[in-house]
Formats: structure tokens, C-alpha cells, sequence
């Protein structure tokens, strides 16, 4: 399925040693010393963390350095290894080609086909449940055309649910196999993340040119939201400098100053899960981490939001205190928190999720 470039090797290795990370199990939790005890702050409820058997966390890399979110360079190539050779990465690295390979082929007139190996798992299923709900290769030529019809008679949900979110996915997976070729839509990656940086850009001129879009934290879904800053990290090595900056200056754009949801409320009673769900505002401004248009305002108080969330708002047995119809805690944020200071991930009430509660509430169904 992929033609190798020898190139490629050159600049993983480059990568890893120009861009190394410190690790540490658990992350770090450094910045809580920045904040006090007092109920305005992270409440009086004192809980020791514990880090033992948390994998190890690698060190956010410096600013302007990239994909930085969740992972850095250094960790790609364990990354990849997963997503090849383990049986949940080889699962999750199908179900990403395919829905790559649906935006580049198109389904209604187009060429992806369920039948085909790339459209189905090895029992036979299809790895995109409904093909023509998410076939956005339309959108996408016409963002790659800077064709601004684009959005005509469009609804929003179209823009962030469905054409970032398989931009950002495209972005993924172009990143993690730089300098290689696909059989599946007859193209090299690094060709296709080109394209994703003239649609990224041309989407961003779009929506600065347009009088009608206010971009800010409310109306996030015209640039893609989180989605888009995802797309951003992963795709900004194939960016050009004029696209990167006018991507950031609409990421930078859509993000407040401070959390919508948790900023002022006394320690004790942040325990909706409100400050899980908006952690798509923490993760925009991660993106663009020390670049123009960054806020650290906004990640301070959200980590100081989500401290509270994990301490009062979950018991010492995991379960939340909203019960099982709003039991999520948003671990992927912890993640990227965790590589920057504010790690949770040795808190009793994460682990005791983790380990106990949902295994606990896992239904008999067999899979």
C-alpha cells in the first residue's frame, strides 16, 4: 500500500534528536504550585497523587515547534509503531485511511467503494458506517479551488462536524507518513497535505474576507473549531509561513480569554461536566502555544477548572457525581495538560475512573 522514501528516515531521525522531550510518568504537575488552597482557587480537599503505573508523559515541546497538542515530534515514530503493529492501533489506523481515502475518492459519484480492502475491517465490516452522510470531497475541492460557494445554503454542523473533522483526520495521517505513497488514493502524502494547507488557508481568507462572520469563542464552528486547530498542528511542517499565519489569526480568533464555563466558580462547585465539554476552547489555544494570538490566561484557568472538576466533582470510587448519563472526564485533555505542568492523571479519582468505575459499568454484550 505505500512506497517508502529514504528521506523520510533522515528527517524522523532528525526529528527526534533536535526536538527531544523530557518524559515522566504522569506528566508533570508543576503549575498547581501557582495556585492556592483557597475556594476560589483549588478548594481545601488535599488529595495525594500517584503516579505509580502511569505511563510516561513526554514534556510539551518548546513554542513554534509542532504537532504539539497531544504529542510531539519525538514521538511519532512510537506513535506509528502502535498504529502498525498493535491490534487496537492497526483498528484505529483502518478506520482513519478510510475515511481519508472516502475525501479524496468521494462517494456519490465517486470512487470509494465499502467492498473494497481499504473500506472494510478484516471481519468483513464497513469502517465507514455511512459513506454518503460522510462524504465531504465536494467541500474539500472547492475549499482546495478557493471556490467561495463553498457554503452556500450550508448549515454549520457541515463545516465543523464533518468537513474539519476528516481535515483534521487527513492532517493525522499525512503527518505520520510523511514522504510516502498511497495506493488507496494514488497520491503521496506529503502532496495531499499541500492540498490540506491551500484549503486550511483559503477557508481562513474566507471567513476574514466575509463582513457576515464575527469569529470569536461563540461562533467557532465557521472556522472548524477544535477541529481546525487540530488540522492546524499536524499539518503545519507542509504549511506555508502565509498560510500558517492567517490559520492562526482565526484559530487565535475563535479563542476567550478565559473559560466559558468554571473560571469563577468556587472550587467545590465546579463538579459539572460542562468543564470537560468545553475543553475544545483549551485545546484551540494549545494549538497556537506561544504564537501570536495565544492566551495563556485561557489554559491557566481552565486547568485551575478542570483540577475541580476531577476533586469534587467525582467520588473516591470514580463514579462522577453526575451519575452514569454525564460520566465522561475528557482524559484526552488531561493528556495534553499533563505535558504541560498540570497533570491529574496520579489523581485517586482519575485512576479509580479509569481502572474501576468504567469497567464497572461496561455492558455484557459480549464485545
Amino acid at each position: 500500500m505505500l512506497k517508502f522514501k529514504l528521506p523520510f528516515l533522515l528527517l524522523l531521525l532528525f526529528t527526534t534528536l533536535a526536538f527531544s522531550q523530557t518524559t515522566q510518568p504522569g506528566g508533570f504537575d508543576y503549575q498547581w504550585n501557582n495556585f492556592t488552597t483557597e475556594d476560589h482557587q483549588l478548594g481545601q480537599r488535599q488529595v495525594p497523587f500517584d503516579y505509580t503505573g502511569v505511563r510516561e508523559i513526554h514534556e510539551v515541546p518548546a513554542p513554534g515547534i509542532h504537532p504539539r497538542i497531544y504529542f510531539g515530534p519525538d514521538e511519532i515514530p512510537d506513535l506509528r509503531n502502535r498504529l502498525e503493529t498493535t491490534a487496537s492501533g492497526q483498528a484505529a489506523r483502518r478506520v482513519i485511511h478510510a475515511y481519508n481515502v472516502l475525501l479524496h475518492r468521494g462517494y456519490f459519484g465517486g470512487t470509494y467503494l465499502h467492498a473494497d480492502p481499504y473500506g472494510k475491517d478484516p471481519a468483513g465490516n464497513r469502517l465507514v458506517g455511512n459513506a454518503g452522510l460522510w462524504d465531504q470531497k465536494a467541500y474539500y475541492q472547492k475549499l482546495i479551488n478557493n471556490d467561495n460557494t463553498v457554503w452556500d445554503n450550508e448549515p454549520n454542523t457541515t463545516r465543523h462536524m464533518r468537513v474539519a473533522g476528516v481535515m483534521a483526520i487527513e492532517a493525522f495521517e499525512c503527518l505520520l507518513w510523511q514522504g510516502e505513497y498511497d495506493d488507496d488514493t494514488d497520491m503521496y502524502y506529503d502532496d495531499r497535505a499541500a492540498m490540506l494547507g491551500t484549503a486550511m488557508a483559503n477557508w481562513a481568507n474566507m471567513v476574514k474576507n466575509d463582513p457576515s462572520i464575527q469569529l470569536d469563542s461563540l461562533n467557532y464552528t465557521y472556522f472548524g473549531g477544535i477541529n481546525m486547530a487540530m488540522a492546524y498542528d499536524f499539518n503545519y511542517h507542509a504549511m506555508t509561513t502565509a498560510q500558517r499565519d492567517v490559520v492562526r489569526e482565526c484559530i487565535a480568533a475563535m479563542v476567550p480569554y478565559f473559560p466559558r464555563h468554571g473560571a469563577y466558580t468556587t472550587a467545590y462547585a465546579n463538579t459539572s461536566n460542562w468543564n470537560g465539554l468545553n475543553s475544545f476552547e483549551l485545546i484551540m489555544n494549545l494549538a497556537i502555544e506561544g504564537e501570536p494570538g495565544h492566551k495563556p490566561s485561557m489554559t491557566h484557568y481552565w486547568a485551575r477548572s478542570y483540577h475541580n472538576f476531577i476533586n469534587y466533582g467525582f467520588y473516591p470510587s470514580g463514579a462522577p457525581s453526575e451519575g452514569l448519563g454525564k460520566n465522561y472526564m475528557f482524559t484526552t485533555s488531561a493528556i495534553a495538560l499533563a505535558k504541560r505542568g498540570y497533570s491529574m492523571l496520579g489523581h485517586p479519582h482519575m485512576k479509580k475512573y479509569g481502572q474501576d468505575y468504567l469497567n464497572a459499568i461496561t455492558q455484557p454484550f459480549g464485545y
